[in-house]
């Protein structure tokens, strides 16, 4: 099932005991909505940049093709004159053979620049891939983690014990009570990083 950004910003979640803090919960949700804008609207220009480099392509080898056509005319045409002209018309072949040789190698050459770029393009797109990825399993993972959280059964609270002095000792505070929210946040960051690494530098 795809996710839109319009879908976290509406996510509702029950409330539940000793539940996640809903503020952090929709601040957390409000910015994926926010990263995974950022990454489709990413992916929409580099998708129209490729269509454009394509088109670019397919005019450089028409053109490529045509200059070939030209040589090979010119071809014909030298061989006619060669026939009737003699050193005139082989000066004129010369020339049509190095202006149509160097169309075309400039031809080529704008071709390889521009795969070149397609390249660069395509592995930009595959970073967008990982972090777009990477995103949604972070997502997955907090909306897993909150369905436990609302099953978890609450901790009863020991009674207080009365000491030989008649006063009961304050209960001693519950120490090591972290966020895990706030861990899922992190994991986010990690993963998105990681997997930005990983897309950059494949083996």
């Amino acid at each position: 099932m795809k996710i839109t950004p319009l879908d976290l910003r509406k996510q509702e979640f029950k409330r539940a005991m000793r539940g996640y803090d809903a503020h952090e919960v929709d601040a957390f949700l409000e910015m994926v909505a926010k990263e995974m804008e950022e990454l489709l609207r990413e992916n929409s220009v580099l998708t129209e940049r490729l269509r454009e480099l394509d088109l670019k392509i397919d005019d450089y080898r028409n053109m490529e093709k045509t200059l070939q056509g030209t040589l090979t005319s010119a071809q014909r045409t030298a061989d006619d004159l060669k026939k009737n002209a003699g050193k005139e018309a082989e000066l004129i072949v010369r020339n049509a053979k190095m202006r149509a040789t160097r169309l075309v190698e400039e031809a080529r050459a704008k071709v390889t620049d521009l795969q070149a770029e397609v390249s660069a393009l395509e592995g930009q797109r595959e970073v967008f891939v990982a972090k777009f990825k990477s995103m949604i399993e972070v997502q997955q993972r907090l909306l897993e983690a909150h369905s436990l959280g609302k099953r978890r059964p609450a901790i009863a609270k020991p009674s207080p014990v009365m000491t030989s002095g008649g006063v009961a000792p304050d209960p001693e505070p519950q120490g090591g009570r972290t966020s895990d929210y706030s861990s899922l946040g992190n994991l986010f960051l990690e993963a998105e990083s990681g997997d930005t690494r990983k897309a950059a530098n494949p083996e």
